[in-house]
């Protein structure tokens, strides 16, 4: 199905990860134009070489004043579509937490996430044309994980700020959608967080759907939110979870 992104200026962070590689991969094939953020300057690199066309950022969102002023310099006014990929996770029950993982997470996954979503979108309310933004959330946002407190925490506030900012920039002709996987195969994320056999078997004998999530299941969830074919939907958490949350 052809989703008409040929010259869509799209920014993806953490572009240079596992869920974002594919992104990146998909849009360049759909013919958008890419603007990689990433805080990993040899995996930017080796993005870069893989697909010569994307424009790299390199930019750590958790550095507010630093963050903003390459940003606002780097990414085009007329910037259509942004992913918000970038998030980082710690394996920490309550009894566990501490204070820097907890400032980790916060600030990857929420502090950053509202930094890029405020430069980005000002600039389509000063552009006019509107625009789509897609939140990568997660399953823990609503799914209890006891070892991924902070993370779940994290991912059930950009479901709120997803309703939310879909109300605000909505008369601005700009959607805001989130979609929040399940725990997707072959990823590092994924495999950090699910560290062992018996976590990976809490999901899977609470999935309905036999075969695993992958990362091509997310990334064909986030390119139908950004194109037009969405363009009645926003204000929406869409479950990629094999039917885990309802089953």
């Amino acid at each position: 199905m052809s989703l008409n992104l040929t010259g869509k200026k799209v920014a993806v962070t953490g572009a240079a990860g596992s869920l974002g590689q594919v992104f990146v991969k998909d849009l360049v094939a759909q013919g958008a134009i890419v603007y990689a953020v990433s805080r990993t300057a040899t995996k930017l690199d080796a993005l870069k070489s893989k697909y010569s066309t994307i424009i790299s950022i390199l930019c750590d969102l958790t550095n507010w004043n630093e963050a903003q002023k390459i940003l606002t310099e780097k990414l085009p006014d007329d910037l259509d579509m942004l992913v918000n990929n970038a998030a980082v996770a710690t394996v920490e029950t309550l009894d566990e937490l501490s204070e820097d993982g907890v400032d980790q997470v916060m600030n990857t996954n929420m502090k950053g996430t509202l930094l890029i979503t405020k430069i980005v979108s000002k600039k389509m309310i000063a552009a006019g044309k509107g625009g789509s933004i897609v939140n990568i959330s997660s399953l823990a946002s609503e799914f209890p994980c006891d070892f991924l407190l902070a993370y779940g925490m994290t991912k059930a506030a950009i479901n709120r700020m997803t309703k939310t900012l879909a109300v605000q920039l909505g008369p601005h002709k700009i959607r805001v959608n989130s979609v929040n996987p399940t725990l997707v195969a072959d990823t590092e994320m994924g495999d950090f967080a699910f560290d062992s056999n018996e976590k990976k078997a809490i999901v899977k004998n609470f999935t309905p759907l036999p075969d695993p999530t992958t990362p091509q299941d997310v990334s064909d969830s986030v390119l139908f939110l950004l194109s037009d074919k969405s363009k009645a939907i926003t204000g929406q958490n869409l479950f990629v979870d094999g039917g885990l949350r309802g089953g």
